[in-house]
């Protein structure tokens, strides 16, 4: 080669290192941080080149998932993408970087070190931790600082901000957009949920409405009341119209005792299930009689069954210790626009005298009577309704309370007398049997046809304890004798033509036994 070639080689080599220089100079590493994407611009270029974004994420989840279309092959090559998909997701981690990288650059432009730019890559490299490491650095053999982070526990009420570099903490609103109402004081509907039981407010051992003190002295006298014959017609078969009616009778269970039963739920977690029932079971001419009711319950059933139709069911009873509010109630109700009351009154179980609160004969409580004379509104027809709860412990009590009561279920009027009551004793009792002489338990004029429910016993247990000792019968609801099953022919009373038993047709519909365990002790319900 001759000296002028050889000097004509050496322009060209050193006019190619200047321009390999000037390109290097022209090429500015960006990082798309809103997009979470890497990009490296050429200057002068006709469109920008986008070395990494999303499709990294793409790859790996496609490799991983088994759906890839065989762009990643080595395990290197998946632990990469892997790091920089987690970098992609996030953004607060190469923010620093890129702080870190525009401080370097100066103007914004970053020249190649060390032997020049022919060790620049369109794409900055990953270390182990998943942050970018800036080439200068890493050609140096330095390592930058990694951007300090307060580590943040989800779903703990707490957030990571986005408006610093670095993570913080901030409450988390629990009810950002006021779906829950003010949740700072509960509501007076709220305070509603857990019934009247106590007042949790300020006074905390403050009994619940109308369970008695043990420490105070109650004196219960009830007034005697005139009947108001002229009020309540005879029976006439020429004015009755066709009626159908249902009588419903539970034992609710009081809640003023402390101690629950195995499987009783508290009141204020069961009071609902049992006015959703006679909602449910009680759509028309239903009266309802209930026992082992303070009056703490009473307001909590009466609340509900009226929480949607203000005023729409009433009731009438009293208090078995003082004759109005202290003591178990065993009250009778009905809906208003149903049933008018024409007559109402109470009587205690004792052999001294009914009208004053007394425990009778070898009984451990006092013990009371509510009744009353109902007038159905749209039949003009009339029916009593008697309803009790006698004592668990005294056999003469018994006996002597299902005297009085008979003697006056005899002598209140000739329309239909129905008894609910909670006798706590079985069939073979003299109770029982006195009862049976002059009315008949309902339960045997039902038929396998027009039974339902636990037709072999009254009393299940919260948790169904009582069935599977055999059960107990203790529980009725008494019709009058002339009421026939629903396949038997009437019967006319030759002996007393005049009795109502000739002038009415008093047919058993339906009978059921309907104890979940919710709701106490026991429910009847009868259609007559």
């Amino acid at each position: 080669m001759s000296k002028r070639s050889n000097n004509k080689f050496k322009r060209i080599v050193a006019l190619s290192i200047a321009l390999i220089s000037l390109v290097g100079l022209s090429v500015i590493l960006s990082i798309d941080v809103e997009n979470h994407s890497v990009t490296v611009k050429h200057f002068g270029g006709s469109s920008d080149i986008t070395s990494h974004t999303h499709e990294a994420d793409q790859d790996y989840e496609d490799n991983i998932n088994g759906s890839g279309v065989g762009r990643i092959k080595s395990s290197d090559e998946i632990e990469d993408f892997e790091t920089e998909a987690e970098e992609h997701r996030s953004p607060d981690t190469i923010r620093p970087k890129l702080q870190q990288l525009k401080g370097e650059s100066g103007s914004g432009s970053r020249s190649g070190s060390g032997s020049g730019s022919g060790n620049l890559k369109t794409k900055p490299s990953l270390s182990n931790s998943g942050t970018v490491d800036p080439p200068s650095l890493k050609k140096a053999g330095k390592t930058p600082e990694a951007p300090t982070t307060k580590k943040v526990t989800p779903f703990k009420g707490m957030k990571a901000s986005d408006d610093d570099d670095n993570y913080e903490t901030h409450e988390i609103d629990p009810n950002p957009h006021g779906y829950l109402g003010d949740i700072t004081e509960i509501s007076d509907e709220e305070k509603e949920l857990v019934g009247n039981i106590y007042d949790k407010s300020s006074q905390s051992k403050q009994l619940p409405e109308g369970v008695p003190n043990s420490k105070e002295k109650y004196e219960g006298v009830l007034d005697p009341t005139d009947y108001p014959v002229n009020s309540v017609p005879l029976v006439r078969k020429s004015k009755l119209k066709p009626f159908s009616f249902r009588i419903y009778s539970h034992n609710v269970r009081n809640g003023g005792h402390k101690v629950l039963d195995k499987g009783e739920d508290s009141w204020e977690n069961r009071f609902r299930s049992i006015t959703a029932s006679i909602k449910f079971n009680c759509q028309s001419n239903c009266v309802v009689a209930l026992q082992e009711v303070y009056k703490f319950q009473l307001n909590d059933i009466m609340d509900d069954l009226n929480r949607y139709e203000p005023n729409s069911w009433a009731y009438y009873g009293v208090g078995r210790i003082d004759g109005k509010d202290i003591g178990e109630f065993v009250p009778i109700i009905y809906k208003t626009n149903e049933f008018v009351p024409v007559y109402t009154d109470s009587f205690w179980l004792n052999e001294r005298n009914p009208r004053i609160s007394r425990v009778g004969w070898d009984a451990q409580y006092p013990r009371i009577v509510s009744y009353g004379t109902f007038k159905h509104k749209l039949s003009q027809n009339y029916i009593n309704v008697f309803n009790t709860h006698f004592d668990q412990v005294g056999d003469v009590a018994k006996l002597g309370s299902a005297k009085l009561v008979i003697d006056r279920m005899n002598e209140i009027n000739d329309w239909p007398s129905f008894l609910a009551i909670d006798l706590n004793a079985e069939w073979v009792h003299k109770s029982f049997k006195h009862i049976q002489t002059y009315y008949t338990d309902s339960k045997q004029l039902a038929t396998p046809f027009n039974m339902y429910g636990h037709e072999k016993s009254s009393v299940t247990g919260f948790e169904g304890q009582i069935l599977i000792d055999g059960g107990r019968n203790i529980d009725y609801i008494f019709a009058p004798k002339y009421a026939i099953k629903a396949d038997d022919k009437e019967t006319c009373d030759k002996i007393n033509p005049y009795e109502a038993s000739n002038k009415i047709s008093l047919r058993l519909d339906a009978w059921a036994m309907l104890i979940p365990s919710l709701m106490g002790d026991t429910l009847v319900i009868i259609d007559s």
